[in-house]
């Protein structure tokens, strides 16, 4: 068994021949180095907006940035995820945006209120989002018949979570189907059927 060294024996903290050369890397150091420099993955979400509470079509045609009211149960979503809008009447996406800002209190922007059909009072926690490409409605049946995806949490008629979690493969799925994709400075989506 290794013995152990009397305490007058211990050297000096200020021996310097006992810490570690430019060409020697401390663990501990090196561990924080690596903590540094974890990125964190983005997650994929599909947001529920209803047209008749949020002019969403007309938003999103002139606006670069809107906010979503996100439940503190989901203060998980994070600056970095991407996320795709689903409005809830007309049941399709209708555009992919990037969220810019973690969940916070907040109140929209000035040229954002007149896209409100309720009132909204105060502040709220609100998620910022970019909007990053305008598409023509991807369907409810398109997604099901086409690519099984009929088990996403937003076709569950018992969930009423206006914020679903997908996984990377699913939201691939999703991108192929954006057949249509353009970007808002482009010509205009074909929204003659909201």
């Amino acid at each position: 068994a290794p013995s152990l060294q009397p305490l007058s024996e211990t050297p000096e903290l200020s021996d310097k021949s006992r810490l570690p050369t430019k060409d020697q890397e401390s663990p501990r150091l090196k561990h924080k180095v690596l903590t540094k420099s974890f990125e964190r993955v983005p997650n994929y979400y599909i947001l529920q907006v209803d047209s008749t509470s949020y002019d969403i079509f007309n938003a999103i045609k002139s606006l670069k940035v809107i906010t979503y009211e996100i439940n503190p149960n989901y203060a998980n979503v994070q600056a970095g995820d991407r996320v795709y809008l689903w409005e809830y009447q007309c049941q399709s996406i209708v555009a992919t945006a990037t969220v810019i800002s973690n969940p916070r209190n907040l109140q929209p922007e000035n040229e954002e209120v007149q896209f409100f059909k309720s009132k909204r009072l105060g502040m709220q926690i609100l998620i910022q989002l970019k909007i990053d490409a305008l598409i023509n409605p991807i369907t409810k049946d398109i997604i099901i018949s086409n690519h099984g995806l009929d088990r996403l949490p937003i076709f569950d008629k018992y969930r009423k979570n206006t914020v679903s979690i997908i996984n990377e493969k699913d939201a691939k799925i999703i991108d192929s189907l954006k057949i249509e994709k353009y970007l808002s400075d482009q010509r205009e989506p074909d929204l003659s059927d909201q």
